[in-house]
C-alpha cells in the first residue's frame, strides 16, 4: 500500500517522478496514476479505489491539467470523494496554476516558483512528507512556508461542507497573522491552566479549513478574539467573530494593540496591551465555561503571574464602504445568517450606539445618525439576495416596509412587525435564541419574504433583557424609516404568519 496516490496530467510527468523520487527519500512511498488517467475512459472509480487505499492524496494543479475539461472534472469528483470520507487531500500548485473553486476551501501546496531542484524545493517536499506520515511540521520548517497564512481569505469561497459532528470542545483563538507570536504566548499560558486550545496553526495543508474552523467554532468553549489594527481589516477574522456570534459562543475579547474590533464593542475585553496576559481571574472565568461545557482541565495545578485590569478603550470604525463590501461578498457567498448579524453590526456603529448593543427608540439615535445614503446602501445589498422585480428584492428595508410599518409605541408595535415580517406565529410567542430563530429563513430565504435584516444582535442574548433590547432597535430602525424617501408602503397578500 502506498502512502500517497499522484493524480497529474501526462504533461507534468517528468516534474511528479522528481517529486516521487524525493518522497521516496524521506521515506514516502507514492503511487502515480498514469496509467489510469486516459481521455474518454470511465476512470473515476479506479482512482478512488486507488486513492482509498493510500493516507493522502495529492492532486497536482498546473496549466496542462486545467487545459484538459476531462481532467478538471476527474479532480473536481476526487474532491467530493475526499470530503464525504474525510480524506486528506493535498492541492499541489505547479507552473502558473490556481486552485479551481472545487478546491478553493483546501489549503494547497505551492510549488510554483520553485524549480525542482536546490533548498527550497526540498524544504517544501520535506514538509510534504511530514504530512503525509501525519506528523507536525517543526516551527523553523513551517516558517520558511508561511506564505500560505496571508493566503486564508482566498479559501473562504465557495460552498461549506455540513458539519460531521462535534469537534472537542476547546478555547478557540482567532487572530491576525501579525499576532502570531503573542498567540503562541496565550495559548501556551492558557494550556498551563488546564484549557485545552484551538487555534488555526492546528490545520496543515490538504485540510478545509473553512469546514474545520467552523467545527471548532460550533464546540468552542469560548472565543477568544485577538484585537489589533490587523485583526481589524483581517476579513477572515471578522467572519469568524461573525460565525462564533451566529452560533451563541461566549467571547473572550483580547486588545493587544490599538482599539477594540467593531463587531465586539459592547463586550467586556482583557487589555493586553504590552504583551500581558490572562491572569487568575480571566484564567478563572475561561475555566468555568470549560466546565459549565462538560469537559475537564487539563491541568489541576495551574501556575501564572497576575496582571494588571483594563482601561477603557473605544472601539474602533471601519470604513463605510469597506463594511458594505463585506456584506455584499457574504450575501454573495450565501452567508445570510452572518450578514444579518452584520447589518446589525453596521446599524449600531452608524448609529453611535455599538457600545450599548441598541438603540433608542425616543432618542436621536437613528434620526442623527443613519441618513438615507445609508440606509439605502444597507438596502441595496439585501435587495440583490433575492431580486423580485421592479419594487425591489424580497428581502430590505423596503421589502419590510411594504409589509407593514410600526404604528403605535411599546411592544405592541413591535410585536405587529414581528408577526409581519415573519418573526414569530402570534404576538406573545417567545423567541428562541438566534441560531434557531433564524435557520429555517436562512436555508430557504424565498420561502420568508421581509424576514431579513432582523436586526437581532446575537452576542445580546446572554443579558437577561436581550429581548427589550431587540425590541427597542427594531422600534428605532422602523420609525427612522416610516418617512423614508422611496419606502412607500403597500399593502401586500400574505397570511397572518407573514411567510
Amino acid at each position: 500500500m502506498a502512502d500517497a496516490y499522484v493524480a497529474y496530467a501526462a504533461d507534468d510527468a517528468e516534474w511528479v517522478g522528481v517529486l516521487t523520487k524525493r518522497l521516496r527519500a524521506h521515506g514516502v512511498s507514492a503511487l502515480g496514476d498514469r496509467h489510469h488517467l486516459l481521455p474518454g475512459s470511465v476512470v473515476v472509480h479506479e482512482v478512488e479505489d486507488a486513492i482509498r487505499s493510500a493516507s493522502t492524496g495529492l492532486v497536482v494543479f498546473s496549466p496542462a491539467a486545467m487545459a484538459q475539461a476531462w481532467l478538471r472534472q476527474e479532480y473536481a469528483a476526487l474532491f467530493q470523494a475526499s470530503a464525504d470520507r474525510d480524506l486528506r487531500l493535498v492541492p499541489v500548485l505547479l507552473g502558473n496554476a490556481g486552485p479551481p473553486p472545487f478546491a478553493a476551501t483546501r489549503l494547497p501546496m505551492d510549488f510554483r516558483q520553485l524549480p525542482a531542484e536546490g533548498a527550497a524545493f526540498e524544504d517544501r517536499v520535506a514538509l510534504l512528507a511530514r504530512i503525509i506520515r501525519g506528523e507536525q511540521p517543526p516551527d523553523e520548517l513551517l516558517r520558511k512556508v508561511e506564505d500560505v497564512q496571508d493566503d486564508l481569505s482566498v479559501v473562504r469561497s465557495g460552498p461549506v461542507r455540513p458539519l460531521t459532528g462535534p469537534a472537542e470542545p476547546s478555547v478557540v483563538i482567532c487572530h491576525a497573522h501579525a499576532d502570531l507570536e503573542y498567540v503562541r504566548g496565550l495559548g501556551r499560558r492558557l494550556a498551563d491552566a488546564g484549557l485545552p486550545v484551538w487555534t488555526a496553526g492546528r490545520l496543515t495543508w490538504g485540510d478545509d479549513w473553512v469546514w474545520a474552523i467552523r467545527r471548532q467554532l460550533a464546540s468552542a468553549v469560548a472565543v477568544v478574539v485577538v484585537m489589533s489594527p490587523e485583526a481589524q481589516a483581517a476579513q477572515d477574522v471578522s467572519r469568524d467573530i461573525l460565525e462564533g456570534q451566529r452560533l451563541g459562543r461566549p467571547f473572550f475579547p483580547v486588545l493587544l494593540r490599538g482599539e477594540r474590533h467593531y463587531l465586539l464593542a459592547s463586550s467586556w475585553y482583557f487589555d493586553a496591551r504590552g504583551g500581558a496576559l490572562p491572569g487568575p481571574a480571566e484564567l478563572r472565568q475561561l475555566q468555568r465555561l470549560l466546565k459549565r461545557s462538560g469537559g475537564g482541565l487539563r491541568n489541576e495545578h495551574p501556575v501564572f503571574t497576575p496582571v494588571p485590569r483594563p482601561g477603557y478603550r473605544a472601539a474602533v470604525r471601519p470604513p463605510v464602504d469597506a463594511s458594505l463590501a463585506t456584506l455584499h461578498a457574504l450575501l454573495a457567498a450565501g452567508e445570510v445568517e452572518q450578514a444579518d448579524v452584520l447589518t446589525t453590526a453596521l446599524l449600531l456603529q452608524e448609529a453611535g450606539r455599538h457600545e450599548y448593543g441598541f438603540i433608542r427608540p425616543m432618542g436621536e439615535d437613528a434620526e442623527r445618525a443613519l441618513p438615507d445614503g445609508f440606509l439605502d446602501a444597507v438596502d441595496t445589498v439585501w435587495a440583490s439576495l433575492l431580486p423580485s422585480g421592479e419594487r425591489g428584492g424580497l428581502h430590505g428595508f423596503r421589502a419590510q416596509t411594504r409589509r407593514a410599518r410600526p404604528e403605535g409605541r411599546g411592544h405592541r408595535a413591535f410585536a405587529a412587525l414581528a408577526v409581519a415580517y415573519g418573526w414569530t406565529d402570534a404576538p406573545h410567542a417567545p423567541s428562541p435564541r438566534y441560531e434557531t430563530f433564524v435557520r429555517a429563513a436562512a436555508c430557504a430565504p424565498e420561502d420568508y419574504p421581509a424576514f431579513f435584516p432582523t436586526l437581532r444582535s446575537p452576542q445580546n442574548e446572554a443579558r437577561k433583557d436581550w429581548h427589550d433590547q431587540w425590541s427597542l432597535t427594531v422600534r428605532a430602525i422602523h420609525q427612522r424609516l416610516a418617512d423614508w424617501p422611496g419606502a412607500e408602503h403597500h399593502t401586500e397578500d400574505h397570511d397572518d404568519t407573514g411567510t
